[in-house]
């Protein structure tokens, strides 16, 4: 009898192991849904890009002036030394968006944006100037402006 009881015991504890082995992996898969569902909310929240716009940015410097009503580009054509030209982007959002424009490459100290990190909502008309300083050398210039939308 004494062996039967032991086998009975032996039963129960091994039955025991496999029902705290189940609980210990539901509660660990219940904390890395939690976790999960945590990194999701943080990042939504402190995400708030909405969407990145990049534009190429031509400038010519000659001994003439030129036009380039290209709408793929803020091509603003050619210009003599000091002289200046200027293009105009309309911006449009369904939806109340917080613009910021960011000028980067060679023309980056020479444009001026009418107006930087507004709120967007609806159509919008931003104006770009670009004036290069007189002794800068006949060529092509290039840059990038990047336009960001962002949630306000």
């Amino acid at each position: 009898m004494k062996t039967a009881i032991k086998s009975g015991e032996n039963m129960n504890v091994t039955k025991g192991k496999k029902i705290y082995s189940k609980i210990k992996i539901v509660i660990a898969i219940i904390c890395i849904v939690v976790i999960i569902a945590m990194i999701i909310i943080l990042v939504n929240s402190y995400v708030k890009m909405s969407s990145i716009r990049v534009i190429d940015v031509n400038f010519s410097i000659s001994d003439y002036i030129g036009f380039n009503l290209d709408q793929e580009s803020l091509n603003f054509g050619t210009t003599v030394p000091g002289g200046t030209a200027t293009r105009v982007l309309e911006l449009v959002s369904d939806r109340p968006v917080k613009v910021h424009i960011v000028v980067n490459g060679e023309v980056e100290k020479w444009i001026y944006v009418s107006e930087n990190d507004f709120i967007l909502d609806g159509k919008k008309e931003v104006g770009f100037a670009i004036k290069a300083p007189d002794e800068t050398p006949m060529g092509n210039y290039t840059g990038k402006v990047t336009i960001f939308f962002m949630k306000p």
